[in-house]
């Protein structure tokens, strides 16, 4: 981790999780971005790594089975 602030965001998928993570990436928090679509939390965390230089770590949590 770089800091020592760290912000679990739900949904950060998209929408207001997104936005969510965005704003605590931007005020230099490491974030861990929980999602239960794994491709779009996956593009979304490209996105915003670049951007921030931060960790940003995808976890994707789902009551379905993965394939």
């Amino acid at each position: 981790m770089s800091n020592n602030k760290l912000a679990l965001i739900t949904g950060a998928s998209n929408g207001i999780g997104f936005e969510i993570a965005k704003q605590f990436a931007k005020n230099g928090y490491d974030i861990l971005a929980v999602a239960r679509k794994a491709a779009w939390i996956r593009v979304r965390c490209r996105r915003l790594i670049p951007i921030f230089s931060l960790l940003i770590l995808p976890i994707v949590i789902s009551a379905s089975p993965l394939r």
